[in-house]
């Protein structure tokens, strides 16, 4: 499997209305996917250097984009670590605090099937059928380029193209019924 790598870009963002100051923008990338952000800073365009991606003689400002490169940084070093799912976007919503770092869908079915299979309560073919679903999800999530995603992140559509998933899969001859 390729190593994804972490991308941090400083941009000032041009627009069609006409002013000396313009936004900083943050631009992360992982796995070839961005998320922007606007950092809060308002710069004259002159003075930004777009080489180094930092303000021309101005250390408040170059300390700000800084740190927050650094906690970027860092945001991406305690998702790695935990082994929890990583994208532009989880990083960008930890960043700008719409998300917290919380359990995976894969690490909660695999929490589950542990504590039915403890508990004891089901048969053993329901507990195989639990693992079977776990296996497809996970085909599923990677055929969409993703090895595991937060819960938070589960929506209607991800459940709906994952319920029509395996139905996808058949083919006309494992659908023909004899009779």
């Amino acid at each position: 499997m390729m190593k994804a790598n972490l991308s941090i870009r400083f941009y000032i963002k041009h627009s069609t209305v006409k002013t000396d100051r313009m936004p900083v923008y943050l631009r992360i990338i992982y796995s070839r996917k961005k998320a922007e952000h606007f950092t809060g800073i308002y710069l004259n365009e002159k003075n930004w250097n777009a080489e180094k991606q930092r303000a021309k003689k101005d250390n408040v400002i170059n300390d700000k984009l800084s740190n927050i490169e650094s906690e970027i940084n860092q945001i991406h070093y305690s998702l790695a670590k935990e082994n929890k799912p990583i994208s532009s976007g989880i990083i960008k919503d930890l960043y700008t605090g719409k998300s917290t770092i919380s359990t995976s869908l894969i690490q909660y079915f695999e929490f589950h099937i542990s504590a039915i299979k403890q508990a004891n309560e089901l048969a053993k073919g329901s507990i195989s059928r639990y693992e079977d679903t776990l296996d497809h999800l996970k085909s599923f999530l990677s055929l969409n380029k993703s090895t595991d995603l937060l819960i938070e992140q589960v929506d209607f559509k991800l459940l709906n193209d994952f319920d029509t998933y395996p139905s996808g899969l058949l083919t006309t001859e494992s659908q023909t019924i004899d009779f």
